[in-house]
């Protein structure tokens, strides 16, 4: 399966994957200020194991920062 993260093309191996999964899978270990958009619709922290990433999906990954 070939997917768009954050605008670059990833091909997953998995015919099965969902949110959560692909987190992992990308090593992010928490979750705290993390926003994902699946197809540019926001997917609910409380759906992220659930929401299975299809073929062709562009995922966008926002890692909140703090600064000034």
């Amino acid at each position: 399966m070939t997917i768009l993260i954050n605008g670059e093309e990833h091909v997953l191996t998995r015919s099965s994957i969902t949110v959560s999964d692909l987190l992992t899978h990308l090593s992010f270990t928490q979750e705290k200020g993390i926003a994902v958009a699946q197809n540019y619709n926001l997917v609910r922290r409380s759906e992220w194991s659930t929401t299975e990433i299809q073929d062709g999906d562009e995922i966008e990954i926002l890692h909140a920062t703090a600064g000034g």
